[in-house]
This record gives C-alpha cells, structure tokens and sequence, in this order.
C-alpha cells in the first residue's frame, strides 16, 4: 500500500487554497468556463489518452490513480483518483480572473492548457495571462529535438550496476553538451546500508525531475563514475520538445514516491515521451520491475530511434592514450597529476616529443579526473593543469596518434533480462540425480554472453532454483539468490581498483551427515582482477562466509575463505570458468570445505545459452561430484 502521511495532508489543503474558488470570493471565474466544460465532457476529454498521459494516471484497483504523489500537481480536491474531476477543476481553473500571472492555473500547468486549448480553443476565451517565466525558459532551451540517453552500468557502485537513464532537450543553435538533460531520481540524502535499501523498495523516498545542464552529467557519469554514454536520437520534433518543457514546467518540484523495482527512473522518465506523444504507449506491459536497459528496448520497438551515438567514458580515453605509452611516460604522468613532479622537470629525460606529447595529454586528463573525484583543491588543480597545457602548448603540433577506441555492443543488444533454466543434474551425494529449473527476473550471470554488458559484472536479483527427483516424484526447493552481485573491475596501468562481491539467500545443501536441508547464507568478499590479454579475467578473493542450519554445533558457522578464479573467451560465443574455494569455518562450528568447479558456456544466440558444469565438493572428509547440463533461455 502506498504510504500517507500527515504532512501530505498539510500540503493538499495547502493545494487547495491555491487552486480553488471559495465562497469569500478570493477567486472568479467567467461563466463561459461551462460552456466550455460541457464541450469537453461531451467529447470525453477526461477519458482520452492526451489527458491521462498529462497526469500520469494508470489502472488501479477501483478506477484510475495518478503516479504523481504531490497533492500541489491536482486542481481538484480527489484529482489523483479522478480525472474527470480533474478536468473540471482545470478547465474552470483556466477562467481564474484572479491577476497573479506567474501563480495563476494557465502558467502553473501550462501543458494541459496547451492541450486543451487545442481541443476546445480556449485562446480569447480565457483571461490573457503572461507567463514571463516559462516564455524566458522556452526562449533559453530553444527546443527543437529530443534524446534518450543511457549511462552505461558503474561496476563498483551497487546503486548504479543497472545503468541510468535521462532524456536530453536539443537545439538546433547549440552544441549537444550545452543541451539540457532531464533526469529523474530519488532524493536520497546520502542514506546507506539497510535503511537505503528498505527505504527504497518500500516507497519512502521522494523521486523529483530535474533540468540541468548536459555538460554537467556528462561530466558526473565521464568523468567521476568513468561510465560510458549511449545516445539515443528520437523522432521528436520541435513541437513536441516544447510541449515536454511545458510538462516538466508542470512538474518542477513535485514529488512521487520512488519505488526501486518499479516506480523507479527507468520508469518513471517513460511518461514524459508518452505525455508529448499520447499515440506512444511505452509504460503498460511491465512486469512488477522495470530495468532501465529494457526501457530503451521498448522505446526501440516502438519505432522512434534514429539513430545513436557511443560516448566513451573518460577511462576508455585515458586507456587509449596510456596503451601508446611506455610504462616510463605513464609513471610520469601520474608523477604531474599527483604533484609530485613539476611538468617541466617530469617530460624530462623521455625519448622523443611523441613522448612528451602523450605525458602531457595523460596527465591532463588524469588531473581532471583527481578534481572531479574531489582529490585536489580548486586552486591546485588549476594551477597544475594550466601549466600541464601551456607546456604541452609549447610543444606544438597535432596531438600524436593513440590507439582507436573500440566501440562496444549497444547495451539494448545484449541478452534480454529475464532468464529461465531446464537441466538435469547427475550428482552421488545425499541430493542424488533429479531434474532442476530455474528463475531470474535479473539481470546478468558473469557467464552469459558478454555482448552488451560491462565486462566481469554480474548482478541477480531473486533467481529461484527447484528440483524434482524422478524416483521421489517431488518438488524441492533448491536455492534463493535475493542478492547475487560480483564485480570483477581489472587493474590497469592507470589504476588498481579493488573487485567485490555479495552474495545472500538461501541453499539447500549437503552436510557431513548426510542430511540435506536448507541453510541461510551470507557470503562477501574482496581482492584484484587482471585481464588475460585478449582472453579473459582471472581473480583472486578474500572472503567471509556465514551460513545458519540445525547441523552446524551452534546452528551457525562463520569462517574465512580464499577463493581463485579465471574466466576465459576462447572461441566467439564460448566461455570457460574455473573456480576454486576453501572456507574454514572457526566459529560455531568447525570445518574446512572446498570446492571446485569448471564451467562450459556455449551461446548460439544472444538469447540461448547451453552449459556443463562440472562440479566437486569436500565437506568434512565426504567427497560430493556432480555434473550439471542446462539450457538457459533469457526472455
């Protein structure tokens, strides 16, 4: 149930005496706003698909709810619940005599007024009313062309592994960096940890629209969170540009409550296109989560794409460079980004101008990439990068050649989603052979296929796995992955992040005894991943484990573990995995267990995947070997 509060209450009487007409006299409306009200419920504008894409309503149990929560976006006292309501209160709100321009109806929802005056014609019927300030914000923006953009996932930041979506208003008289992004998000204040992830999926925060320069987010995602951008031109012409300012005027400042799986930016960012193209039905159709990379699959489908355009991130520009660097050269770039090395003195001692070229060029981009993180004083960083650039000024020139970007798989390519599985699994432990299937609403196992996901990440949420046995002729539960994230980010020659995972749910397991129940388990970790050339990753972790069942002495065991591992792409749409684990529990119970495990994943589609796995396990002194063949298909 969505969440009520006293102070919404507040704001809705607040919201009241702002847009209605009381029996003091604060506010009059000409006679002629029936006239015009009998016009548009005779032509059924409250059920029209214009009106409800304006308000954001959605079928709801009894009737119709708007997703917009704030009381202050309705005219109506039940506006949210009400569209015909609605339209009664907006219609006679746009007859308002009352003359406080910039607070009056026609410039606070100046999209519907648009609207409607196209329907009913309601210039010269309606008091003439200036709205300086939407006309001064239409004047700047100067619409003329709408884009979708995708901030490709950040693989060490949990709340961004799904990516990120906003729309970008162009003009034709302005480059795309001094264009306007839209963005939608939750307001967080900074919250971590269980609080964060429960305020989240329960509705507990505010989601606000937001106008800001692009150069600004291109410079967040580039630069700060090193992530790539997909743009997506659409075919929206400028009229329609300026009905989507006109609606996000109407929307300034109000809130919905933000739900991570659904109501969420991938979501939620849909009804701007759907409100200044009504013939668009991007939002129905969804499942009880919206990830943010099918939204541009159903933007897509929906035939509006022309075209898109890779903005690499800020790592993949500053790789580019070091890769036509000697190992000296780089250490002498980071030398000048950290301060510790005047330019001047740094670039001496390298072999050629080529050389001191690229230092330069490196140095410049890493100094802006320690600013942006907040690494360096405003003072410093300008002082250090305006000698950095007059230096490689001197130097002249064009700057020499780097090695060429490489262009990946549009993230829209990749697999879909959802993953279903059939296998059977031969196995000569207490589990015996049986029959397995399983479920995943998301997103990326670290074996799929590769094509249109950040290399070495993996995040499921809620993958369900059962089994039947033939001989038991029963249905058992295997195992619950609410939580399954692993980032494997490599070390470089620039940086030496650290790779992570977080794994927690339940298993149904083998024990020493023979027994086979369900144990809850909490497993995390941390170490280095490093690339293999051209073939894959390997890695290497340290790890806690925790896991709870009636078999451990104290119905608990906690341990440390080592694990290590390499991920191999030797043949296209092939994948090799080798993994090694020890645990050695130490409290509540005491053990060591092991396991190994070598994974085939061959792919002769995007969307089919066949895979063996074969695995073995010591618990104790009892040797477990299994091998599992399943057919994974994503939908």
């Amino acid at each position: 149930m969505r969440r009520s509060s006293v102070f919404a209450s507040l704001f809705f009487f607040l919201g009241l005496l702002a847009n209605h007409s009381f029996a003091n006299g604060e506010k009059t409306f000409s006679p002629d706003a029936d006239i015009f009200l009998a016009q548009a419920f005779e032509k059924s504008l409250h059920r029209s698909r214009p009106w409800r894409a304006l308000l954001h309503y959605k079928p709801a149990l009894i009737g119709s709810e708007s997703l917009i929560d704030d009381p202050l976006f309705f005219m109506a006292q039940d506006g949210k619940s009400n569209p015909k309501a609605e339209l009664d209160a907006t219609i006679r709100g746009f007859f308002d005599t009352a003359p406080d321009d910039e607070n009056h109806p026609q410039c606070r929802f100046p999209a519907r007024f648009h609207w409607l005056d196209q329907e009913l014609g309601l210039v010269g019927a309606t008091p003439k009313v200036q709205c300086q300030k939407l006309e001064k914000a239409l004047k700047d923006i100067d619409p003329s062309a709408v884009s979708m953009i995708f901030a490709s996932a950040h693989i060490n930041s949990p709340a961004s592994m799904f990516g990120h979506p906003l729309l970008r208003i162009d003009s034709d008289k302005k480059s795309a960096l001094l264009a306007q992004a839209v963005n939608y998000s939750a307001q967080t204040e900074e919250k971590r940890g269980v609080l964060f992830a429960f305020y989240g999926i329960f509705g507990y925060y505010n989601g606000l629209y937001s106008i800001l320069p692009y150069y600004e987010k291109v410079a967040e995602y580039n630069y700060f969170d090193m992530r790539s951008l997909w743009e997506y031109q659409l075919d929206i012409n400028a009229q329609e540009a300026r009905m989507m300012i006109r609606h996000l005027w109407e929307l300034s400042d109000k809130f919905s409550y933000y739900y991570f799986f659904d109501e969420n930016c991938a979501y939620i960012v849909l009804f701007l296109l759907e409100a200044i193209r009504p013939s668009l039905d991007l939002t129905s159709g969804w499942n009880n989560y919206v990830i943010p990379v099918d939204t541009f699959r159903r933007v897509l489908e929906a035939g509006i794409v022309t075209g898109v355009t890779y903005r690499p991130s800020k790592m993949a520009k500053m790789m580019s460079i070091a890769n036509s660097m000697s190992d000296k050269a780089i250490r002498k770039s980071g030398e000048i980004a950290g301060g510790e090395s005047h330019p001047e003195d740094a670039i001496q001692g390298l072999e050629n101008d080529d050389s001191r070229k690229r230092t330069l060029d490196l140095a410049a981009e890493l100094l802006q990439q320690r600013y942006a993180e907040k690494k360096m004083e405003k003072k410093d960083y300008q002082n250090l990068f305006l000698s950095t650039l007059k230096l490689r000024g001197a130097l002249g020139g064009d700057p020499p050649p780097i090695s060429p970007i490489i262009t990946p798989v549009r993230p829209d390519q990749g697999h879909l989603s959802g993953g279903f599985t059939l296998g059977y699994e031969s196995n000569d432990g207490p589990k015996g052979n049986r029959t397995t299937f399983s479920m995943r609403p998301a997103l990326h196992d670290i074996m799929d296929p590769q094509e249109g996901y950040v290399e070495g990440s993996q995040i499921e949420f809620f993958s369900l796995s059962f089994s039947v046995q033939p001989q038991a002729s029963k249905l058992w539960f295997e195992r619950a992955d609410l939580v399954n994230i692993v980032s494997l980010s490599p070390i470089n020659r620039l940086f030496s992040p650290i790779s992570w995972k977080a794994n927690f749910g339940l298993n149904r397991r083998a024990f020493a005894n023979n027994d086979v129940s369900e144990a809850h388990f909490l497993n995390v970790g941390g170490g280095y991943t490093a690339k293999v050339g051209d073939m894959g990753l390997v890695y290497a972790f340290l790890e806690a484990d925790i896991q709870a069942n009636h078999n451990f002495d104290m119905g608990y065991a906690i341990g440390p573990g080592l694990s290590l591992g390499m991920i191999l792409d030797p043949l296209p749409g092939w994948k090799t995995g080798i993994k090694a684990r020890a645990t050695r529990f130490l409290l509540g119970h005491e053990d060591t267990e092991f396991e190994l495990i070598l994974s085939e994943r061959y792919s002769p589609h995007r969307n089919m995947g066949i895979h063996l796995d074969l695995k073995g396990t010591r618990i104790g002194e009892k040797d477990i070997k299994s091998v599992l063949l399943k057919l994974v298909l994503f939908m």
